[in-house]
């Protein structure tokens, strides 16, 4: 984000911020919590997930067209417990590549490149 939209980390948050909602670019997380043992996603303990309420958040920003997400978890997680619940949001759903240095299988440039997409977005 930082470097697709000039959100760049040396900026304060408040700023980054700023420049992504002048953007048209929404971040959120899936999920609002859960809990793991380490900072890998295969350690969150699935009976401790509770979803962010998209339902919600998508009813109060009727302009959004494009879901992307941050990697397979994500993704996996959103299907299972928010997709079923929407009502029928004529959305663009996307994965992208982890940003995750755990995703070292990916280089930052072909991360860079996949996520351009969000620049691109209907």
């Amino acid at each position: 984000m930082g470097e697709l939209f000039g959100a760049l980390p040396t900026l304060a948050y408040e700023a980054r911020v700023q420049i992504l909602k002048s953007a048209g670019v929404a971040v959120w997380d899936v999920l609002a919590s859960c809990t793991r043992d380490g900072s890998l996603d295969s350690d969150i303990d699935r009976t401790s997930i509770v979803p962010n309420d998209f339902g919600t958040f998508f009813l109060s920003h009727p302009h959004i067209a494009a879901v992307f997400f941050n990697g397979t978890m994500a993704e996996n997680c959103f299907a299972r417990h928010v997709f079923a619940q929407l009502k029928s949001q004529p959305l663009h759903y996307q994965r992208l590549p982890s940003t995750s240095p755990a995703n070292a299988a990916v280089s930052y440039q072909k991360k860079r490149e996949a996520w351009a997409v969000v620049a691109k977005r209907p």
